[in-house]
């Protein structure tokens, strides 16, 4: 019996030993070997990748501004490091998905936006080229100087790209919370020298003429979209997350509504009635400097508007420089008023909320335009 005992317990053991081998050489089978990717990883893949190395590498490049250009979806991956992290400007998630940052022939810098959703005048679920094609075409045929035009866009099987203007300045978001007093980054001028000095100085969003041509321009750039095209059967083209992170900016602050065009088919919610309100909002933060709007933030702001206290929520850096002033007095009736108009572009009955072409004379009211500089001598 002892003897029995005795061999039970080994050949215990020597199964316990060969099932912990056994696992060991599994879990080295399921590890990725340098260079190749795990389970995780590959669904994890980003499906332009895969299409960029694949049969779909080939697909062609259309750029409108440069139809001789030939260029493919292999060279934008080349030039975008694969779409890797280091080129990668947005997450995707959005409403338009990842955005990359590259370099095409003739230094010329764009965005490429992967398509996810639906774009105006193309269900989510079409997988016609032809017809994908011909409603970027139609998109590409918005242009205003207030709103980022399509340069181009490349279609590789289901995957749809579209490729817009680098904006080097960035977005209203960045100047209006990021950038010290909303002054451009010295870090990102370091070593410019003289060109910081003669060039950037004056570049920042802390006067009050600056945020009011933003203003104005955004205004300018939604009542055009607002007015419709011929490709969209003359209906509006609906925004629909009109926010400063959507805003960017030129080299003179010139603002450029980007981000239009995408989700607004299936969303019933969208209608140019949201995209007067979204302004409102955005109208709202521009003037105060105050992030992270909600529905009882700008009820709190409506409120101190409509008690005749606005001058209260107006930026500190934007009353400072006004103060500074010779017409420091005229400059505080103004934003008054433009803080107005975000309290009428926010009324909660969307009837009662003026269309943009409204607001655009509104605001065109408010501060007259600035003479035009005499031109020099010989010019």
């Amino acid at each position: 019996m002892l003897l029995c005992l005795v061999g039970c317990v080994a050949c215990g053991v020597l199964r316990c030993r060969r099932r912990q081998k056994g696992g060991e050489d599994d879990d080295e089978k399921k590890k990725p070997q340098w260079g190749e990717k795990g389970d995780d990883e590959e669904e994890e893949e980003d499906v332009v990748v895969s299409a960029a190395r694949g049969a779909s590498s080939a697909a062609p490049v259309v750029l409108f501004e440069r139809p001789l250009m030939q260029l493919t979806l292999g060279d934008l991956a080349a030039t975008t490091a694969g779409f890797g992290r280091e080129s990668q400007l947005a997450e995707r998630g959005g409403r338009s998905g990842a955005a990359y940052r590259a370099v095409l022939p003739g230094d010329l810098h764009v965005v490429v936006r992967v398509v996810e959703g639906a774009v105006a005048g193309l269900a989510e679920d079409d997988g016609n080229p032809a017809a994908a094609a011909t409603a970027f075409r139609e998109l590409a045929r918005l242009r205003h100087p207030n709103i980022l035009p399509l340069l181009g866009y490349c279609i590789a099987g289901k995957e749809k790209l579209l490729l817009y203007e680098y904006m080097e300045k960035g977005d209203l978001h960045r100047w209006l919370h990021e950038l010290p007093a909303g002054r451009p980054d010295m870090d990102d001028t370091a070593g410019s020298g003289d060109i910081w000095e003669a060039a950037e100085v004056k570049l920042f969003i802390s006067d009050w003429p600056t945020r009011h041509r933003i203003a104005l321009g955004v205004a300018r750039g939604l009542s055009f979209l607002h007015q419709g095209w011929a490709g969209g059967g003359g209906s509006a083209v609906v925004h629909g997350h009109l926010v400063p992170t959507n805003v960017l900016l030129c080299d003179d602050l010139e603002p450029r509504i980007s981000d239009f065009g995408f989700g607004h088919n299936h969303n019933h919610n969208a209608t140019p009635e949201g995209d007067v309100y979204g302004f409102g909002v955005l109208v709202l933060e521009l003037m105060t400097g105050q992030a992270g709007w909600d529905e009882a933030s700008v009820s709190w702001a409506r409120g101190i508007i409509r008690d005749g206290k606005a001058l209260d929520i107006v930026d500190p850096r934007v009353r400072d420089e006004a103060a500074a002033g010779a017409e420091a007095e005229a400059a505080e009736r103004e934003m008054v008023e433009c803080l107005r108009v975000g309290y009428l572009c926010t009324a909660h009955s969307p009837d009662k909320r003026p269309t943009m072409q409204q607001v655009v004379g509104v605001l065109k009211d408010i501060r007259a335009a600035p003479p035009p500089t005499p031109a020099g001598p010989g010019s």
